[in-house]
């Protein structure tokens, strides 16, 4: 586990450099992820304009709790870590990722600090996209970026069902820190905006309940 130090100093993942691949390769690499699965292959082809590739070590740090980075990270290849400080400031490990999955989509939605570190547990390949290519996308290609919208959204709410219970408390009330004072800001913004899905994030989720119950993946 890398120290509280480490992962403050470490310069995230878009320090490094990303592969040079054509559209082709990035296509064919993408649609081999299940992520891709509600994409057309010509759909893909327009979609990777808006991503880049990177290959990275273990123990990379792709980004640090409490940073202000806004890029969405989708695993093509190897492990993530998701480390959250403790009230001493120590890393701890809370769950770790695997191929398909994506990890920091908040972050692209609402600019918000993150709310954990990430960390590759093994050698990775991934598939980025910034919150400036984002916005490109939905302005350029709206009807291709509704759908990583939408997988946003549906990610919230499987979050949210399966954490709703810990996240009021007796009083009826939002619970959970920087948690509840996201959820309050996200119910009053306008539902029609998808473009601003709202999310929920599982180190938050694992600081409210504790370490019980399954955790939610969800991390910005």
């Amino acid at each position: 586990m890398l120290s509280a130090q480490d992962l403050s100093n470490a310069p995230g993942l878009l320090s490094q450099e990303n592969k040079d691949l054509s559209i082709i390769e990035k296509s064919e690499l993408l649609d081999a992820t299940r992520w891709s699965m509600e994409f057309s292959f010509d759909q893909i082809k327009k979609l990777v304009r808006y991503m880049s590739v990177y290959d990275v070590a273990e123990d990379t740090v792709l980004f640090c709790e409490g940073e202000k980075s806004a890029y969405m990270v989708l695993i093509v290849k190897g492990r993530v870590d998701v480390v959250k400080f403790d009230s001493h400031r120590t890393p701890k490990k809370i769950t770790s990722i695997g191929p398909g999955k994506t990890i920091g989509e908040m972050s692209i939605i609402d600019g918000e600090p993150r709310s954990a570190s990430a960390v590759t547990g093994s050698d990775a390949t991934f598939f980025v996209m910034t919150a400036a290519q984002f916005t490109g996308l939905n302005e350029a290609l709206p009807g291709i970026g509704i759908t990583p919208a939408l997988k946003i959204a549906k990610q919230m709410s499987q979050c949210l069902r399966q954490t709703s219970g810990r996240l009021i408390d007796p009083r009826g009330q939002l619970t959970g820190s920087k948690t509840a004072a996201r959820f309050r800001g996200w119910l009053k913004a306008p539902l029609g905006m998808l473009g601003r899905a709202l999310v929920v994030t599982g180190a938050d989720h694992a600081e409210i309940a504790a370490g019980r119950g399954k955790i939610c993946r969800f991390v910005g």
